[in-house]
């Protein structure tokens, strides 16, 4: 923030860096804050309420999960949602028993959840080496100065970066979240999560409403939306705002109206035909995501190709 205002005072007037500041101020406090892992060939951010929103940290719908992220617009997130629901649940805060109680994060971003509903306490990146310092005439010339903002070296972690979470939620429950990076080459484009749930009874961030209750009937639901990919989804024929060259694709395909999602192993004690085992005989259980066809287009939309947009040349965007 100091280095905007800085350049502000140096290009434009009082009245309209008080403007511009403003509406920073304003962005910022309406989202929990938020950190990126850059440091391997997928790229994602993270936010301290213990998920990922819609538009809640990003400026626009299809934003996070990079990969490649050394290319532009390789952008495959939509949305996510994380909530956790409890039966004949005891609330402290309003001394009432809800048949069911949720507290929840996301799909879309809610302004309020942070402080009554999923209530950040650690939320920090760990290192185990700094990224390369890049200098070009003096100046700062790698977005990995903006991009790795790490708060702690460890040289005797397992990874290159972990990302620790810490949450209290109104169930009582506490989340602690790690999320785990590498930069080697051939481990460079996965993270690994790491979730441990605790009843600890804290219903505020504060602590001062707590419940000593044995929890019934609790469920732990994660929602990912991918949208497939945001090269192959600009909309409009020309270049937009932004410089990036569009497609001609339907808006809806950004938020992954035509994601289609593959599950395997959805019923272990029972396979199904399309099930797929590891090496050792193991069921795999997964899913993945796909650009699927679309019934607005006039021709196979199957991998996006640039098929109407700027310069078509049938060149696949997703």
């Amino acid at each position: 923030m100091h280095t905007i205002i800085t350049i502000l005072n140096r290009y434009f007037k009082p009245a309209i860096i008080i403007a511009v500041v403003s509406a920073l101020l304003l962005s910022v406090g309406f989202a929990a804050e938020g950190k990126w892992i850059k440091v391997g060939n997928l790229h994602n951010f993270y936010q301290a309420h213990g998920c990922e929103p819609e538009e809640d940290f990003g400026d626009t719908q299809q934003f996070g999960l990079r990969w490649p992220a050394f290319y532009d617009l390789q952008d495959m997130q939509a949305a996510r949602g994380f909530w956790i629901g409890v039966k004949d649940y005891y609330d402290p805060q309003v001394d009432y028993t809800f048949p069911f109680k949720v507290a929840h994060c996301g799909p879309r971003p809610r302004t309020s959840i942070e402080i009554n509903e999923m209530m950040p306490v650690e939320f920090s990146l760990v290192a185990r080496s700094d990224h390369p310092y890049v200098e070009v005439d003096g100046n700062e010339a790698s977005d990995m100065q903006f991009g790795d903002l790490v708060d702690e070296f460890d040289p005797d972690i397992l990874s290159d970066r972990i990302l620790y979470n810490f949450v209290h939620t109104s169930t009582g429950i506490s989340m602690e979240r790690k999320i785990y990076a590498f930069s080697e080459q051939n481990h460079d484009n996965f993270f690994i999560y790491d979730y441990k749930f605790i009843n600890t009874g804290i219903c505020l961030a504060d602590s001062s409403k707590t419940h000593t209750a044995t929890l019934d009937g609790v469920y732990f639901y994660w929602q990912y939306r991918n949208a497939v990919c945001y090269e192959g989804t600009v909309e409009g024929s020309g270049i937009d705002w932004r410089g990036h060259r569009g497609w001609g694709t339907i808006r809806n395909t950004r938020w992954g109206k035509n994601t289609m999602n593959e599950v395997l192993g959805e019923t272990p004690l029972a396979p199904a035909a399309n099930d797929v085992y590891d090496d050792q005989g193991n069921l795999i259980r997964c899913f993945y995501s796909w650009h699927g066809l679309h019934s607005d287009y006039s021709y196979n939309n199957i991998g996006s190709p640039n098929f109407q947009g700027y310069q078509p040349d049938g060149r696949l965007g997703a």
